[in-house]
């Protein structure tokens, strides 16, 4: 499957989902790759699947597979599978006990490490699966730097690491809200959820939760919208980007 490189939003490469293999894509006089600014969620029927960045000349890798699994690959070539959309459009979380975590770099004695940041990816335990410290002020910097005005840009769009505790943090919540009786709730183990022609009681960003490309930026009170012409049955997952 076709992934680009994060934070320059270009250099796609073809990966090979089980092997690790991977070969650049060339693009093609007039050709658009369409890689721009899209929820994990939108990804999972895209031409584009995810994303990968290369730190201390280390490639990992976030994307979704052709059996519409959600995988973070490691820098020694590991598979994480941890979401899968099913045939009805839910999303099944495959490692319910992973988290993910991002903090300030610091050294064994406690100091902070200036202009770091260290990502894991946390299994059973708390046994970190992942660990990665990288130079994250350098994407704050191009975030920052940025002279191009793009709508709701921010700094998951540079940060890989950003992007993909943002994302997995998001679909999990979604998976958690797929049970269609789920009561209203909203707190961070009970997702809330809400049906159309109900009141927005939160605002920020909704998603279908059996359909997760499809989604809206509410206010308060506003009106939960059908989907072309059908009732459906909406998550919050955050604040409006």
């Amino acid at each position: 499957m076709k992934i680009y490189r994060h934070h320059t939003a270009v250099d796609v490469i073809d990966l090979d989902d089980q092997t690790g293999h991977w070969v650049p894509v060339e693009k093609k006089p007039g050709e658009r790759f369409g890689v721009g600014q899209m929820a994990m969620a939108q990804r999972v029927d895209h031409s584009i699947r995810g994303s990968y960045t290369i730190e201390s000349e280390q490639r990992y890798s976030f994307y979704w597979n052709e059996d519409n699994e959600l995988v973070f690959r490691s820098s020694d070539n590991r598979r994480y599978v941890l979401l899968r959309q099913d045939k009805d459009g839910h999303l099944v979380d495959l490692m319910p006990e992973v988290r993910t975590e991002l903090l300030p770099a610091t050294y064994g004695d406690g100091r902070a490490m200036a202009n770091m940041s260290t990502f894991r990816l946390i299994g059973a335990n708390g046994v970190a699966l992942v660990e990665v410290t990288y130079d994250s002020d350098r994407y704050l910097q191009y975030y920052l730097g940025n002279t191009t005005f793009v709508p709701d840009e921010d700094l998951s769009d540079w940060d890989f690491f950003v992007a993909v505790k943002r994302e997995l943090d998001e679909l999990k919540l979604i998976a958690r809200a797929a049970a269609p009786n789920l009561s209203l709730a909203g707190s961070a183990d009970v997702p809330l959820v809400a049906d159309t022609g109900a009141r927005c009681i939160r605002a920020g960003e909704w998603v279908v939760y059996n359909n997760i490309g499809e989604r809206c930026a509410l206010k308060l009170g506003d009106v939960l919208p059908d989907v072309e012409g059908h009732a459906a049955h909406w998550v919050w997952v955050g604040e409006a980007r």
